[in-house]
């Protein structure tokens, strides 16, 4: 989705007159912002196939602009649009500013990885796919065709999930003399995605590394055991602290970013997990897929959980469609922009 000129990754400007910005808006959309304005999406196959000739020109009149001094490609690495642009005598060639980095997210503030949640759900809401009917409506693997699409990378997931995955069969790692300090420990640090779980007390016993080969790396509280810190030291499992007793999600996010770098984080449920950061003011953004299926109960989580307490509405300021698709069998796929309340 587009951000405001401002605030643009790379952003410069070198023009004394109104500049238009292409913006890849997702693999089949370019937005186009004229001024500041908001985005108007084009899509992709439109603009290549009428050619930059005849969309500049279009974008000039619409805007009631009798030339361009320049024109501004963010992260829609079409190289050709430079000299295709500047061959229309609408601009100087040195007066355009190009980027050709695959698409970033907006940075967030206090170096914290940018998080979007991604989550598939039943047209009421709940998130247990074995429960949902009709069957014949459930697509399989939608949920990991639309991560990949979104281009994967590091992924985040509560304690229940963790216990999920974990291939543990006792319930706690075994009896350690050993005495650790309550820090940071990495089995490794160049991954290029990591399976992250908030894991606050220690219940997950791993039995494992990674997984799909994305290495796993466990948010703990300083209350955690030794003996577990052990278990997950010869499982090769990474951990991060966090708080004395509970998570805290913020300071977990900024221990990733500035330890390994991670910029974008996938967060992909529980609802447990998802409500915590939405009430943490933690969610940038959130990728949201309906399937055409009721689950119709209440025994199963919803997208967003707070359990059995009413915390009152969620702190969310402002929440922006940025798109929307059909996606084949009918499931809607929504994604919104989020704008945490002021504390």
């Amino acid at each position: 989705s587009a951000w405001p000129l401002s605030s643009a990754p790379g952003f410069i400007s070198t023009s004394r007159s109104p500049v238009v910005v292409l913006v890849t808006l997702s693999p089949t959309s370019v937005g186009v912002v004229v001024h500041a304005d908001v985005p108007v999406p084009v899509p992709a196959s439109t603009l290549f196939a009428t050619g930059v000739e005849a969309l500049i020109p279009s974008l000039a009149s619409s805007a009631s602009m009798a030339s361009l001094a320049s024109v501004c490609c963010v992260a829609c690495g079409v190289v050709p649009l430079l000299s295709a642009v500047a061959a229309l005598g609408l601009l100087n060639a040195d007066s355009a500013v190009f980027f050709t980095t695959p698409r970033r997210e907006p940075m967030t503030t206090n170096r914290r990885p940018y998080v979007l949640c991604h989550m598939v759900c039943s047209v009421d809401g709940r998130i247990w796919g074995s429960r949902w009917r009709p069957k014949a409506n459930v697509v399989p693997n939608l949920f990991e065709r639309l991560h990949d699409q979104m281009g994967g990378g590091s992924w985040l997931c509560g304690r229940v999930t963790a216990q999920e995955f974990a291939k543990g069969t006792e319930p706690q790692y075994p009896p350690s003399d050993q005495v650790f300090p309550r820090e940071n420990w990495f089995a490794q640090r160049d991954a290029k995605a990591w399976g992250i779980f908030l894991d606050g007390k220690g219940k997950a016993v791993w039995a494992r590394k990674d997984i799909g080969g994305d290495p796993i790396l466990v948010v703990l509280t300083e209350a955690v055991p030794d003996r577990h810190l052990a278990g997950l030291r010869a499982d090769g499992v990474s951990y991060i602290f966090a708080g004395t007793t509970e998570i805290d999600l913020a300071a977990a996010l900024e221990t990733l970013n500035r330890e390994l770098g991670i910029e974008r984080i996938l967060l992909e449920g529980g609802g447990g997990a998802n409500g915590a950061l939405l009430r943490a003011g933690l969610i940038d953004e959130l990728s949201l897929v309906i399937s055409p299926a009721i689950d119709g109960s209440s025994g199963a989580p919803t997208v967003f959980n707070s359990g059995d307490v009413d915390l009152g509405p969620a702190p969310i300021e402002s929440m922006t469609l940025t798109s929307h698709e059909v996606l084949d069998g009918g499931a809607v796929w929504l994604r919104y922009r989020l704008s945490a309340a002021a504390s």
